[in-house]
C-alpha cells in the first residue's frame, strides 16, 4: 500500500500486543531497505522468484507490485518518507487505539477526568470487587438487600449460595462484558424475543411450575421394569434403566441434576418427541424393550415436561442475572469507568455510547471529518492482526459497526491479513459483519 502510493498516516495496523505492534514497524523498514540495496529481495517483494518464474500469488490483487514499475530507488524514496513520518504512524495495540481515540474526547464520553489510563489485567478484579461493594451498600441504605436476595435465588434455582457475594462476582467475571453489549432487558429471558409471534412450541409450558405427572412416569417405569434379567437372573441392568428414568423424571429443580445427565437423558428419549410415533423401542446393552402407544404418549409427556422445567428455569436465571448485572453495571459505570480508569471491554463501551448516536446525525460526514482532525490522523486503510477465538464478538460489538473502522458488509470489507496465519479479521467479519 505505501508502494502503491498511500500515506504512511493513512494505514493502520492493530494487534494485541506491544511486541507485535514494534515488528510491524520495524518489519515494513527491513523490507524496504532490502528491496533498495538487494535485488533479489526486491524481486521477491514483487512476486517474483529467482529463477524468473512468478510466485503463486494473486497477480489480479491489487497491492501485488509490478517488478518494472518498482525500481530500487522508489523503495529509498519510500524508506525515507515513512521514517520522516514515524510520529504519525498508527502501528499500535488495540487497547492502545482506543486510547488514542477516547482521550481526546473525554467530555464527549462523559468522563470526569481528561487523561484516562488504561487499568492493567491484573488490576480489574479489584476494582470490580470495589464497585461491587458500592453496589451493596447501595442497596443496603435503600433497603433493597432482600431484593437482590431473590435475584440471587432465581440464579442458583433455590441452592444454597455459600457466599453471595462471590455468586455475584463470579457472575460479573463471566457476563458483565456481555451485558454491556446487550443492556435492553428485553432481551434477556423474554419468551417473546426468543419465540417470536406463534413459534413457540404449543407444549413447552413456561407458566407453571410442576414437574412431569407422577401417572406418566409410573407408566413407563412399569414398561422399563419388564427390561429381561440376565441369564443368572440378575436384574442390576433393569435397575440401572428404571433408576436413569425415574431419578430425572421425579425432579423437581433442575439445579438438582447434573448438566451432563440431563442432557444424556433427553438424547436418548429424543424420539418420543415425534408427534407421528406409536410406538418405540428403547435399546440397552443389547436387551430392547418396547413401549406401546399409551407408553410412548406417556414418555413424550415427562419429556415435553422436563424440557419446560428446563427452559423455565433457564429464562427465571437469564432474568435474574440481568437484574443483578444491571445493578452492578450502574455502580462500577460510576465508581470506575466514568473516573477514567479504562479496561478494554471499558473502551469499546465508552465509543458504542458515542459513535451509535453519530449513525444518526445528517451531518456525519462533518462530524467525521472533526474526529479526523482532532486525532491528527485520517485512516483510510485497516490492517487487523489475527484474532483469537472468541475475540471478534469483543472488537466487533465494540466498534465495528461504526467508523471505526468501517462498516464490514460482505465484500466491500477493504482490509488485509498481516500475518502467516488463517483464522484472520476478515473471516471474523464475514461471519458476524458488526
Amino acid at each position: 500500500m505505501l508502494m502503491k502510493g498511500s500515506r504512511p498516516e493513512e494505514i493502520i495496523a492493530l494487534t494485541f500486543t506491544r511486541a507485535a505492534a514494534g515488528e510491524f514497524y520495524l518489519d515494513v523498514l527491513q523490507r524496504l531497505q532490502e528491496a533498495a540495496t538487494n535485488e533479489t529481495k526486491r524481486r521477491a517483494i514483487c512476486g517474483v522468484h529467482p529463477a524468473g518464474e512468478p510466485s503463486p500469488v494473486d497477480q489480479n490483487n491489487p497491492l501485488v507490485l509490478k517488478l518494472e514499475d518498482y525500481p530500487p530507488g522508489a523503495f529509498a524514496a519510500k524508506l525515507r518518507e515513512l521514517v520522516q513520518a514515524s510520529d504519525r504512524l498508527l502501528l499500535s495495540t488495540l487497547d492502545s487505539f482506543f486510547a488514542r481515540l477516547v482521550n481526546p474526547f473525554a467530555l464527549e464520553l462523559g468522563l470526569e477526568t481528561s487523561r484516562p489510563v488504561t487499568v492493567p489485567e491484573q488490576e480489574a478484579p479489584a476494582l470490580a470487587e470495589g464497585a461491587m461493594r458500592t453496589m451493596l451498600a447501595e442497596l443496603e441504605a435503600e433497603g433493597q438487600l432482600d431484593e437482590l436476595g431473590g435475584q440471587l435465588n432465581d440464579y442458583v434455582d433455590g441452592e444454597a449460595a455459600g457466599n453471595p457475594t462471590e455468586t455475584l462476582l463470579e457472575m460479573v467475571r463471566s457476563y458483565h462484558e456481555l451485558l454491556t453489549l446487550a443492556r435492553d432487558e428485553a432481551t434477556w429471558g423474554d419468551p417473546e424475543s426468543i419465540w417470536p409471534g406463534a413459534s413457540r412450541p404449543a407444549w413447552l409450558d413456561l407458566d407453571e411450575k410442576g414437574a412431569p405427572d407422577p401417572a406418566d412416569v409410573a407408566c413407563v417405569v412399569a414398561r422399563l421394569s419388564t427390561y429381561p434379567p440376565s441369564k443368572s437372573g440378575e436384574t442390576t441392568r433393569r435397575d440401572q434403566l428404571v433408576a436413569q428414568f425415574e431419578d430425572l423424571a421425579r425432579v423437581g429443580r433442575i439445579a438438582e441434576l447434573h448438566a451432563g445427565k440431563l442432557a444424556a437423558f433427553l438424547e436418548r428419549y429424543a424420539p418420543v418427541l415425534e408427534e407421528t410415533r406409536t410406538e418405540w423401542g428403547i435399546s440397552y446393552h443389547k436387551q430392547e424393550v418396547r413401549l406401546d402407544a399409551a407408553e410412548v404418549a406417556a414418555a413424550r409427556r415427562v419429556v415435553q415436561a422436563l424440557i419446560s422445567l428446563a427452559v423455565r428455569t433457564a429464562v427465571r436465571r437469564t432474568k435474574a442475572l440481568h437484574a443483578c448485572l444491571t445493578g452492578f453495571e450502574r455502580a462500577y459505570d460510576a465508581e470506575v469507568r466514568r473516573k477514567g480508569r479504562l479496561s478494554f471491554a471499558d473502551y469499546a463501551v465508552l465509543l458504542n455510547e458515542w459513535l451509535s448516536p453519530l449513525e444518526q446525525r445528517e451531518d456525519l460526514a462533518a462530524a467525521l471529518e472533526d474526529i479526523h482532525f482532532r486525532l491528527d490522523a485520517k485512516v483510510k486503510h485497516w490492517l487487523l492482526d489475527e484474532f483469537p477465538a472468541g475475540a471478534a464478538g469483543g472488537l466487533g460489538g465494540g466498534v465495528g459497526g461504526h467508523p471505526f473502522p468501517p462498516r464490514c458488509e460482505g465484500e466491500a470489507l477493504a482490509a488485509r491479513r498481516i500475518s502467516g496465519h488463517e483464522h484472520t479479521a476478515v473471516r471474523c467479519a464475514a461471519a458476524e459483519p458488526r
